[in-house]
């Protein structure tokens, strides 16, 4: 069972272990490059750490190779890893289940116990062998060099990284025990894993939140610092992270052995009737329309999670910007603050809120809801729901269509819901916001987001297999580029590429026609590559 499981993971773990080594290849080299200048930069890099801890570790000895590794190869692995294990766990548990291979494997009388164990078993070989290759390729870059990272160091942060995963793999299977479709189990786990995730990030901008950060598995991986020259790492950390997830892995094995197959752990195996007369919800008449209705409970969900976090950010910025005000204009880490912040950039609240909320945390967000809809356009393939739509008859540049359609009214209803929140406590709280500014940061958003999943549509209907962890990629790589290109000295060019660059800072320095008409074309040539791909590709190969 553990070898026909590793193969379904092969072309996933080949994809991360590229991804993996790939990063830490070009961060290592790109930084030694630095030569002379390691120290100044180091020292802005650790200026700037603050600014985005929504997203990364705070940094520490930036200065040297190792350190900064640590904190923007691993810092931005551990979320992007994560995810792939919680999509991975829900696709194990309800997924197979939904393709009838549980049923036969427990017809050939395998345990159940052992089902879930072989599963386990075998995405943490696979998931080894995927960090320890890329990790290698990243030592061997530092070597090459002359700088090389410690190994073991390097272990100890890649088992870190494993454990992390071993938590979120679990997750996924639970969640599979839980909802009955593959479907809502990885919308559900991967709200737990956001919310998880957002605990203990946010927890470093928001005293309030630090007495919460030990419910997140997150705050352990932060302890570990096993790349950090002179800094002591909780090797405890690792230990309680496998233990959380060995603990997760027992409840999905007790909730598996307590259900029947094809049920939920609180209901029964259903045996839907045949429905012979078309349903009168006109919602079910298009399928950009049906797309959307299947997912009411998650995108409600989504517009919760947005406008709690915009009217979190919007106190942040308060308490913020009032520190700023009270502090020493003449002192030099006041002046830093307000650039790494956005703060000193327009008006304080509104570059404050430009930076970490709007073309922050928001624009991830959105780039994030994309990703889910890849993930839906990938399982449409291997259901049976494309090959259904093309019976009823659909041609396949309408299929694209229909799905671009729908992420673009699903993105527009997130943003919408982002600038009522912000606009509304903004007045509540007193903080004066310029309407238009605010208009337009909302409105960018759509194309960011159309952005993504024009070229997530392009990967699904080429590779769907691997589309979520191409995109999860791209996403991350995206974010950090800004970051990156002026450490590094890279080309400005370079820095262009990154989608989140060309979103801008909208609600600080109003509409950039360029920007826009450069999103627009992107998200429209994206799709169009999707729909030449579509026609190329049998379904289901």
């Amino acid at each position: 069972m553990i070898r026909i499981a590793l193969r379904a993971n092969v072309w996933t773990s080949l994809a991360f272990a590229a991804l993996v080594g790939i990063l830490l290849a070009f961060l290592a080299a790109s930084y030694v490059s630095l030569g002379a200048d390691r120290a100044r930069a180091g020292h802005d890099l650790e200026g700037l750490g603050p600014g985005f801890s929504f997203v990364l570790p705070l940094p520490s000895r930036l200065d040297t190779v190792s350190g900064y590794l640590e904190w923007f190869g691993f810092g931005q692995l551990a979320p992007l890893l994560a995810f792939w294990a919680l999509i991975a766990g829900t696709g194990t548990s309800r997924g197979e289940e939904e393709r009838g291979l549980t049923d036969q494997w427990l017809t050939a009388g395998v345990p159940r116990w052992r089902v879930v164990m072989s599963h386990l078993a075998a995405f943490a070989i696979a998931a080894g062998l995927a960090l320890a290759a890329g990790g290698f390729a990243g030592w061997l870059v530092t070597a090459a060099v002359g700088d090389p990272i410690a190994p073991g160091g390097l272990i100890a942060q890649s088992a870190a990284l494993l454990a992390l995963m071993l938590v979120a793999y679990p997750l996924g299977l639970l969640a599979g025990q839980v909802f009955p479709t593959r479907r809502s189990a990885a919308g559900a786990a991967s709200a737990v894993l956001i919310a998880l995730f957002l605990l203990n990030s946010l927890s470093r901008q928001a005293d309030t939140l630090v007495a919460y950060r030990w419910l997140s598995p997150f705050s352990y991986y932060d302890r570990v610092h096993g790349l950090v020259p002179g800094v002591n790492s909780d090797a405890g950390a690792i230990a309680v992270l496998f233990a959380v997830g060995g603990a997760i892995a027992v409840a999905a094995i007790v909730a598996f052995t307590r259900r029947d197959a094809g049920a939920t752990l609180v209901g029964r195996r259903r045996t839907i009737p045949p429905i012979r007369e078309p349903s009168p919800n006109p919602l079910l008449r298009r399928p950009m329309l049906t797309s959307l209705y299947d997912q009411r409970l998650g995108l409600t969900l989504w517009c919760v999670a947005i406008a709690a976090l915009g009217l979190f950010f919007l106190r942040l910025a308060r308490s913020f910007v009032d520190t700023l005000a009270a502090a020493d204009p003449n002192d030099p880490s006041t002046e830093q603050l307000r650039i790494v912040t956005g703060a000193g950039h327009g008006s304080p609240y509104e570059g404050f809120l430009s930076f970490e909320w709007f073309g922050g945390l928001l624009a991830l967000g959105m780039a994030a809801f994309a990703i889910t809809q890849v993930a839906r356009w990938a399982a449409d393939d291997t259901d049976g729901r494309l090959e259904a739509m093309l019976a009823a008859p659909l041609s396949r540049s309408r299929v694209i269509l229909e799905r671009s359609a729908a992420l673009v009214l699903g993105s527009a209803l997130l943003a919408a819901v982002g600038h009522v929140a912000v606009s509304s406590g903004s007045r509540i709280a007193g903080i004066d916001l310029d309407p238009g500014k605010m208009a337009v940061a909302s409105a960018m958003l759509v194309p960011v987001a159309a952005v993504f999943g024009g070229l997530g549509a392009a990967a699904s209907a080429w590779r769907p297999r691997i589309a979520i962890a191409a995109m999860s990629g791209f996403a991350f790589l995206s974010f950090m580029i800004p970051f990156a290109t002026p450490v590094v000295r890279a080309p400005e060019w370079i820095k262009r590429l990154s989608v989140f660059d060309l979103y801008g800072s909208p609600l600080a320095d109003g509409l950039s026609a360029w920007r826009l008409v450069v999103l627009v074309a992107a998200a429209a040539a994206s799709f169009a590559i999707a729909a030449i791909a579509m026609q190329r590709r049998d379904v289901g190969s």
